[in-house]
């Protein structure tokens, strides 16, 4: 693992004054727990080995994840900051002087300091809510460069991070890594296979190298003159005079982006580490163009991932490793290699079901494995693939009618399980090819399933035969969504907001008020009551269809995935970061939740107090306790004026509740300051929000008591500044 990383922000407000096979983890800050894989399943950016026990792991979803007895179980702390409800918030790079004290630096000028071993983080923003920060350099404990996205490519600062400037005016090229041998001597890896140097501090800045097409991933000095890179196109390449000249040296190794650095002496000789390969770490003694390949496949798994980050022991023995999609890694030796990150199948779940006593179904893409269902019955402790008997296809949706019995549409065809999803068994061929996106059973025997064309069908023998209705889409158009409440009633919507009904079974149809945009969810629960959505709104009824009404969010431009009801008050929505929104007052008021992925797709809630969702590379998540509100709660009730009311209660120890209102659409910012007028929370970032009424818990406990002060700014207005005292 490359040397430390930060980034930070100068974003200052001033105020008017101033290893099993499956590990065992504790999760915390997050409802939503990672059921598969285990331990997490998202992308992991930077590792720390401190011993060959005690590991720290950080990445995307805010995820800071520590283990002490190397690996065999994990304490996760993720979504520290969801005040912002973008769980694509990331720790891009971190660096521990100690076992406490640490910092990190990801999306929206984010730096992050901790001095509890990551139970708690504050956060500033430098530069900008727009930039990124790729990785950060240490030189010691006051001096740190950033390097980050264009235009924000490169901040410093010299007393730990409470202030940054930028170093005089990089050229404008993204910066993906920095190594600094002070405050005046740095040099950058950039975009463009360029690598930028500085020897006064900033005041004058050289272009090096001009790689065309070529993505300069990392920087590493071994010493004052001799050092790396590595990047895309396997391109890794080495200077001996401090990076005025770089040598290629990439013979033999695989044609993949190296993303990371490393070097140990071993036996007198130093090697230099280079990770990208799923299947490698690449090593080589210092100049040479021999690298040598270190094996980090677990051969008992199946599925690997790219990497992005390693660490290795003082004598280079044991090497441990994480990247894309969770995995994390450890190579003792040779024969001994440890895959802590098992999927047991990573294909996209297109649906999921649960019956709420330890069974949960997954169904999705198929590779010819017979794996386009999975299958748990210890509430996804482990995991098994289900036995698919016939044409191996793509299952789009399932429909379960109790805990053995159900349905899942696929292409030209529709399976059915008897066994709770442990086996599946194509029924009778539907008489049209083309996918069947959705599928809903009412018993047994009577079902109905939509799909591609228009194409629609029904039995009354649980798959025997089907026959074919229309659904009254004009022409061919797409069917996407069916929810039916008894053999006779249900509604199909589909292609350009189209939305009909059905009382007879689907011999004839009417249709309904609807969207512009194409319907890809209904789930009606009775002959009134129900909510569909496509990717743009949620609406729902009342009155079996007749009128829809639009559900108002706190966030505006949500792009919905999925939504799912267990009766007329409680009912959740997922959108495409893996923001989660329930509501138990029938779509009124929300609770904002965060599931830390942002590779769901879909929803189902056994009861108010249990859902799974599941998305992309067979990730699942499980929710079994009632969101607190303490992330954020929206009232639609609109109020006349702008107010930030005070917090109550105050004095407060160590939490209070913020609320406020704002009468129409606007970019919201909440955020808590010190006496000094230094930023030491940000509870909403540049938000666009709906009009409505907004409360807002937030927890001081890693701040010392004293006086604070917290503002709302809309659209870029002050709107008021209050008072709260912490008292510990």
């Amino acid at each position: 693992m490359k040397r430390a990383n930060l980034i930070l922000f100068n974003f200052f407000i001033i105020l008017f004054l101033a290893a099993p096979i499956i590990p065992a983890l504790a999760q915390e800050n997050n409802d939503f727990k990672w059921l598969h894989p285990k331990p997490v399943g998202i992308e992991l950016r930077w590792i720390k080995m401190w011993d060959a026990n005690n590991w720290y792991i950080g990445g995307n979803g805010m995820t800071f994840m520590k283990t002490t007895d190397a690996g065999n179980t994990w304490d996760i702390r993720n979504s520290n900051f969801l005040y912002n409800n973008n769980k694509t918030l990331e720790f891009a790079d971190m660096h521990f002087f100690d076992m406490n004290t640490g910092y990190a630096c990801g999306l929206e000028g984010k730096f992050y300091k901790t001095t509890n071993a990551g139970e708690t983080w504050d956060s500033m923003t430098v530069g900008s809510t727009s930039a990124l920060w790729f990785d950060m350099y240490w030189v010691d404990q006051m001096t740190c460069i950033m390097s980050g996205l264009k235009p924000n490519v490169a901040m410093l600062t010299t007393d730990g991070g409470t202030t940054w400037t930028q170093p005089g005016t990089p050229p404008n090229y993204t910066a993906y890594s920095v190594y600094a041998f002070s405050k005046d001597s740095i040099l950058l890896s950039c975009e463009q296979g360029r690598v930028l140097r500085t020897t006064d501090g900033g005041a004058n800045w050289t272009t090096i190298t001009t790689l065309s097409g070529i993505h300069l991933r990392a920087i590493n000095f071994i010493d004052n003159s001799t050092g790396y890179i590595c990047g895309s196109n396997r391109n890794v390449r080495m200077t001996t005079n401090f990076g005025s000249n770089w040598t290629l040296l990439n013979s033999g190794i695989p044609n993949l982006t190296y993303y990371d650095i490393d070097y140990r002496t071993v036996s007198d000789s130093t090697y230099i580490y280079i990770t990208g390969s799923p299947l490698d770490i690449y090593r080589s003694k210092i100049g040479t163009n021999n690298w040598e390949a270190l094996s980090i496949e677990d051969t008992s798994t199946q599925y690997n991932g790219y990497m992005l980050s390693s660490d290795l022991s003082v004598t280079g023995d044991t090497i441990i490793t994480c990247g894309g999609r969770g995995f994390i890694n450890a190579r003792y030796s040779s024969s001994n290699i440890k895959a802590f990150t098992k999927y047991v199948n990573m294909n996209y779940r297109h649906d999921i079901w649960s019956d709420g006593t330890g069974r949960i179904i997954a169904v999705g893409e198929e590779d010819n494995n017979n794996d386009q269902s999975m299958y748990s019955t210890d509430w996804g402790n482990t995991w098994q693939l289900s036995t698919v008997t016939g044409t191996q296809e793509t299952f789009f949706r399932i429909s379960m009618v109790n805990s053995t019995t159900g349905y899942a549409s696929s292409y030209g065809r529709v399976y059915k399980t008897t066994t709770g999803g442990t086996e599946w068994t194509e029924t009778t061929q539907l008489s049209s090819d083309g996918d069947y996106y959705d599928i809903s059973f009412v018993n047994e025997n009577t079902g109905y399933t939509v799909g591609e064309d228009g194409n629609c069908f029904k039995t009354t023998n649980g798959g025997g035969n089907w026959t074919a209705f229309s659904w009254g889409g004009a022409g061919t158009n797409d069917a996407y969504a069916c929810s039916f409440i008894d053999a006779n009633t249900g509604w199909i919507g589909g292609y350009n907001g189209q939305l009909f009904k059905t009382t007879d079974g689907g011999a004839t149809t009417f249709a309904q008020v609807s969207s512009e945009y194409e319907i890809i969810k209904i789930d009606m629960i009775d002959a009134n009551t129900g909510w569909l959505n496509n990717q743009i709104y949620v609406m729902k009824t009342t009155n079996g269809g007749t009128l829809w009404d639009t559900l108002q969010f706190p966030f505006s431009n949500v792009y919905v995935e999925d939504i799912d009801i267990t009766d007329d008050m409680n009912g959740m929505v997922v959108d495409d970061e893996g923001t989660v929104y329930k509501t138990t007052d029938g779509g009124n008021t929300w609770d904002v939740g965060n599931t830390s992925s942002y590779d769901v797709e879909k929803i189902y809630m056994v009861s108010p107090t249990e859902a799974y969702v599941t998305g992309r590379y067979s990730q699942i998540l499980g929710y079994k306790e009632i969101i607190s509100g303490t992330e954020l709660t929206y009232n639609n009730s609109v109020p006349t004026d702008h107010y930030l009311e005070q917090n109550y209660p105050n004095p407060f120890n160590p939490s209070t509740t913020i609320k406020f209102g704002i009468p129409r659409q606007g970019l919201v910012s909440l955020k808590v300051y010190d006496m000094s007028g230094r930023e030491v929370a940000s509870l909403i970032n540049n938000k666009q929000m709906n009009a409505g009424q907004i409360t807002k818990s937030f927890d001081g406990s890693n701040l010392s008591s004293g006086v604070y002060f917290y503002s709302l700014v809309v659209d870029g207005q002050m709107i008021a500044t209050k008072k709260m005292v912490l008292v510990k």
